[in-house]
């Protein structure tokens, strides 16, 4: 009797299992989301908008150039913090007789980016967050940005400013700070070819890396006599390890890495000598990777850069900026870093005293 009904048993499981993966199968698809988007094309193909990941809109124009943005959607909250952090700090570093000052690098997407695609304005969250400020300066740049649209201030293909906008940057700075700017043709130009920066990678959109470009980066005079101290300091290393090495990196045409032809990326710290700058004011950069770029900007406007990466510094910065006679400190972050609560934190970090301190 069980032998003459094991075939229709059979039948009967097969059948459940052919449903069962098919509606799982359903499902799946059904969940599976396309990573890119086309929003708009033109009849030729030739110009076109796509979403990617993170919201990322990339725009091919008339001229067949590409531009990937991130559009800006922060509110005005997390800007107060911010400014609320470097006032406190501007108050500890006053009473010592040092001046302090915030930069904060609007993204390309506050210049390229077409309105429909903008939640919040840049600039205007920019100066909101300057109005906050008591001692500290704010060195607003979109306007001095503004004015050079048409020229290559921004990578298409990355997430940071080129350094020719790095460059008109470090000059409203200079202005503020009442401190010497090399004139640009001072500067000699050197060129990396083929680059295909992170927007790729993070809009997750292919298409970008048939787009590449030129980074050109600026060379100050004397570079060969420049002095980069870089310092590799944390936790899990007793005491620090410092070396003597040359601040601009080499990097073949086409690779990815391109950005860090300045020191190499993202160093805890790094101090830099024999600028050709004035004696008499020292500066210290707290920063993220937007700073890289701009630091080579004011190695004549110094006589030392110092630059510290706020991300990886595990010290106290009353304490660094005494034992190496900082007078101007500068708080260079890009939109995005400074409208993230983590940033704050991180911040608020440096003024507690370190492990590390003696």
């Amino acid at each position: 009797m069980m032998l003459r009904r094991c075939p229709l048993l059979l039948l009967l499981i097969a059948m459940l299992l052919v449903g069962v993966s098919a509606e799982a199968k359903r499902r799946k698809t059904k969940r599976v989301k396309p990573q890119v988007t086309t929003i708009f094309s033109s009849p030729d193909g030739e110009q076109w908008i796509r979403r990617g990941l993170k919201g990322i809109i990339s725009i091919c124009d008339s001229t067949g150039a590409v531009r990937s943005m991130i559009p800006f959607t922060a509110s005005a909250e997390p800007g107060r913090r911010y400014a609320a952090a470097i006032n406190d700090f501007a108050d500890t570093l006053a009473a010592k007789g040092i001046n302090t000052y915030m930069l904060i690098a609007p993204s390309q997407g506050e210049f390229y980016l077409p309105d429909a695609y903008r939640a919040a304005g840049e600039r205007r969250a920019i100066a909101a967050t300057c109005q906050e400020l008591r001692i500290a300066r704010g060195v607003e740049v979109a306007d001095t940005l503004q004015a050079h649209v048409n020229e290559d201030i921004y990578l298409r293909t990355d997430h940071h400013w080129a350094p020719l906008g790095a460059y008109y940057a470090g000059r409203e700075f200079a202005r503020v700070a009442n401190v010497p700017y090399r004139r640009l043709d001072e500067y000699q130009p050197d060129t990396i070819k083929g680059f295909i920066g992170t927007m790729a990678k993070f809009s997750g959109d292919i298409k970008i890396k048939s787009y590449p470009e030129n980074l050109v980066y600026f060379r100050p005079p004397a570079t060969d006599s420049l002095r980069a101290q870089f310092t590799v300091c944390g936790p899990k290393i007793k005491g620090d390890t410092a070396s003597i090495e040359p601040f601009f990196k080499p990097f073949a045409d086409g690779s990815p890495m391109a950005y860090c032809v300045f020191m190499g990326g993202d160093y805890v710290s790094v101090k830099v000598s024999n600028t050709g700058g004035p004696r008499g004011r020292r500066l210290l950069m707290i920063k993220d990777s937007y700073g890289n770029a701009l630091a080579p900007c004011l190695f004549g406007s110094f006589e030392e850069v110092h630059i510290l990466d706020f991300r990886y510094y595990p010290g106290n910065v009353a304490s660094y900026c005494l034992q190496n006679g900082i007078t101007d400190v500068l708080f260079i972050n890009c939109i995005s870093l400074a409208n993230t609560p983590s940033t704050v934190t991180k911040l608020r970090g440096l003024l507690a005293p370190s492990s590390n301190e003696n």
